[in-house]
């Protein structure tokens, strides 16, 4: 079975995730964990908790850098209207 588990913090920051996730390759499963990448240097260090795993990581990059640049103004801006708007 395919699963993707969804995070909107750092890997780091979500041991949760990244257990379960061991656990659910560990029983067979396709899994996917798709986390942010806000702060440059936690970067590095969700890359290597990833490294050599059963399961795949697909950072979204939203750092204040050339790179993240449109994708943190575009979800700062999604959640500014949606606060507004609730």
């Amino acid at each position: 079975m395919k699963i993707c588990s969804i995070t909107h913090h750092q890997l780091v920051n979500n041991p949760r995730v990244f257990r379960e996730a061991a656990a659910l390759a560990e029983a067979g499963h396709e899994v996917r964990v798709v986390s942010v990448c806000q702060i440059p240097s936690m970067r590095e260090i969700d890359a290597s908790l990833a490294k050599g795993q059963k399961w795949r990581w697909c950072p979204l990059t939203i750092e204040k850098s050339r790179e993240g640049m449109w994708n943190w103004f575009y979800t700062g801006v999604r959640k500014k209207i949606g606060k507004w708007l609730w």
